[in-house]
């Protein structure tokens, strides 16, 4: 039993397949509205997350934090909360760098 039991828990991370390149990354370029509204406590409503979409498919990529100010009643505070870091032309979301608000 033992002899297969080894090489079979060796085999797992190949059998359960790749994870993604960055899994708790979200690209703000290449995710779609159900992505954007995921995001950490859900901070991004539908209608924000959709309006970022078709921003974004009629007028391009977001490169800066400031392109991503020109989605129509995007707020500025989101961005400060979401800490997006520029990466390789992209504006990308990161799991660890989000800070919870506190609650008082």
């Amino acid at each position: 039993m033992r002899k297969y039991l080894l090489p079979a828990l060796a085999l797992l991370p190949v059998l359960a397949g790749p994870c993604p390149a960055g899994a708790d990354e979200v690209s703000m370029n290449k995710a779609g509205v159900r992505e954007l509204m995921e995001i950490e406590d859900g901070i991004i409503s539908r209608e924000l997350a959709e309006r970022i979409v078709k921003y974004r498919e009629e007028n391009g990529p977001f490169r800066t934090e400031k392109d991503l100010l020109r989605v129509p009643d995007l707020n500025p505070a989101l961005l400060d909360i979401l800490m997006l870091e520029e990466k390789d032309g992209d504006l990308v979301y990161e799991a660890d760098a989000y800070v919870s608000m506190p609650t008082y």
